[in-house]
């Protein structure tokens, strides 16, 4: 119907003045717009690179068959149909996640006979799981079912006999007997509608009829059928701009038309052709009539007839055509028997170079799996190599901060060691003015001694000139008669009386000024004695401090300010001036003969 309506379409082009296209477009299934059948196409690109054009594709190894199924299920998008007549549509369908093979040749049993061919598909089982399904096969052949698209493409899988108790732990498990078959395709493909007709796995040919269009027997490429498709759309695009869509039965007009079309594109007229550009119109009966006329006026032998010759002439070309068409066919066949042989030998050569592709595949999956495991243990030892890079540029800079403490510890030892000889020499200092003031002291009390020594002596002096004015009195008492006499010693005798306390004073101020002095330099002894071990006691506490300064350099900071503090007061100490002792009053003795 699409086809008709696009006749009918071109027709009224063609009527309106419009010239339609030369070429009409192939008209085929797209594949599905989901992004995701482009790795299906990928895998089946990828699986079919090595078609060769006009031969069947097909994996006998196992091997190649196992990387084959191994792309597809890879997708994710493999799904297997097989035959069940309680399915509605009679196919069913499961999505194959997962691929696994066992030897189906035992060890054990087999011993001393034969062991499983590792090229051989039949002497292994298949087991095919999704999550609720497992269908275990042997496999014999893969089959490639070429369609329109990569995506309506399939693969068919032959199978052997598979041995009992294959894959026992499989979940749901379905055994596939002999000459059985399954077809690997797309997700979205719809096999009960690409075969409404119905159709076994089981019969290849069939399948192959179904999908390609052709048998084996005949079997046709791909792109030589697409590009016979190509002509019979353009002969039939003549043809609808030839005919009148008003027309009745098919004419000897349009068959003239798919002829001259047929043998400008190269293609041979026959009913088939026909019926492809006719959709089916006109019986075997009226047809070949038609094709053998149209053939007899428009073949190129007809159009280029040769000139009027004598018939001698024509006899003697035509007997030399037949006997170089016989020569021509003997050597034709000689050089096909050299073909077939040589296509023998070319095929036993793709046979070897198969079996040595499948080996070099086997030892290209050994050295990529090699080659992962190294990959792996190349970037483990980065790994390794970059951590161990970052610890020692961690210790690197932690030795860097350690020098730097280090050298910083180092300068504040030697400032400590600086101050401990400021110190020493200030403690020398200070047991140099310690000494001094223990001269000074012991010249005081040298001087208090004297002092003392005076003090005695004028009290004894006082003590005798009492006695004297006690004599004195006494005698002024018997010489009361001689008054001015007795009047002018007593005046002589209160002059020295006033003389001796004078003198007995000066001698008390200067016994207090010498005591108070002798008790200042005692307290100044004292306190420079409690000062000097004061300064031992820091002095120990700097040592320990500077011992401890070099693991403890979050103490230098405290060392310092108590270093600080302590020259603070040795500078307190050094500029502190002695004390001035105030001077006494003491209160002149009061003599018998003084006055209240």
């Amino acid at each position: 119907m699409l086809y008709v309506a696009f006749f009918m379409y071109c027709s009224k082009l063609a009527k309106c003045g419009i010239t339609a296209p030369t070429h009409l477009p192939r008209i085929a299934v797209a594949s599905s717009s989901n992004p995701s059948t482009e790795r299906w196409n990928a895998a089946v690109t990828a699986a079919t690179s090595a078609h060769v054009a006009g031969k069947e594709l097909s994996w006998e190894t196992l091997p190649s068959l196992r990387q084959t199924v191994e792309q597809l299920i890879a997708t994710g998008r493999c799904v297997a149909w097989f035959r069940d007549a309680n399915t509605p549509g009679g196919f069913a369908r499961v999505p194959i996640e997962t691929m696994q093979l066992s030897s189906q040749i035992s060890p054990i049993r087999n011993a001393g006979r034969r062991t499983a061919d590792p090229t051989k598909p039949t002497d292994h089982a298949m087991a095919l799981s999704s999550a609720t399904r497992t269908l275990v096969l042997s496999p014999a052949r893969l089959t490639y079912l070429p369609g329109r698209t990569p995506a309506r493409s399939a693969f068919h899988l032959r199978t052997a006999k598979v041995a009992l108790g294959a894959f026992p732990q499989s979940t749901n498990p379905l055994n596939f007997g002999e000459a059985q078959g399954l077809l690997l395709t797309d997700a979205e493909f719809d096999l009960p509608t690409a075969l409404r007709h119905g159709g076994d796995p089981a019969d290849l040919d069939a399948m192959l009829v179904a999908f390609a269009g052709t048998s084996r027997a005949s079997y046709q490429p791909l792109q030589e059928r697409i590009a016979q498709e190509e002509a019979v759309e353009r002969i039939r695009t003549r043809y609808v701009e030839a005919r009148d869509p008003d027309a009745g039965p098919i004419s000897q007009a349009d068959i003239d038309v798919i002829v001259e079309a047929a043998l400008d594109l190269g293609q041979v007229p026959s009913l088939k052709l026909v019926h492809a550009v006719t959709q089916g119109r006109g019986s075997p009966n009226a047809v070949y009539p038609k094709i053998a006329e149209a053939m007899g006026r428009l073949s190129p032998a007809r159009r280029a007839k040769p000139p009027e010759v004598h018939k001698g002439f024509w006899d003697a070309w035509q007997a030399l055509k037949g006997a170089a068409t016989e020569t021509g066919q003997r050597a034709l066949e000689e050089q096909q028997q050299a073909l077939d042989a040589e296509r023998n030998q070319l095929q036993e050569a793709r046979d070897a170079f198969a079996q040595e592709q499948a080996a070099a595949a086997n030892a290209q999956e050994e050295r990529e799996r090699h080659l992962t495991t190294l990959q792996q243990e190349l970037r483990e030892a980065k790994e390794a190599n970059e951590r161990l890079q970052n610890e020692a540029g961690g210790l690197r800079q932690a030795q860097q901060a350690a020098d730097q403490q280090r050298a910083q510890d180092r300068e504040d030892l030697t400032k400590a060691a600086q101050l401990h000889a400021a110190d020493l020499e200030a403690i020398a200092a200070h047991e140099l003015a310690q000494k001094q003031l223990s001269a000074e002291l012991a010249s005081a009390i040298d001087a208090l001694a004297k002092a003392n020594k005076a003090k005695e002596a004028a009290e004894k002096a006082n003590d005798d000139l009492a006695a004297k004015l006690a004599a004195a009195q006494e005698r002024s008492e018997e010489l009361l008669v001689d008054k001015d006499a007795a009047l002018a010693e007593l005046a002589t005798a209160r002059r020295e009386q006033e003389a001796a306390v004078t003198k007995a004073s000066r001698l008390d101020t200067q016994l207090a000024d010498q005591t108070s002095a002798v008790t200042r330099l005692t307290e100044q002894r004292d306190r420079d004695a409690r000062q000097w071990g004061a300064i031992e006691e820091r002095l120990s506490a700097r040592e320990k401090e500077c011992v401890a300064l070099r693991p403890l350099t979050g103490q230098l900071q405290e060392a310092r300010q108590h270093i600080a503090r302590l020259e603070g007061e040795i500078a307190a100490l050094r500029q502190t001036p002695p004390q001035q002792t105030p001077s006494t009053t003491t209160k002149r003795k009061r003599t018998r003969g003084d006055k209240p």
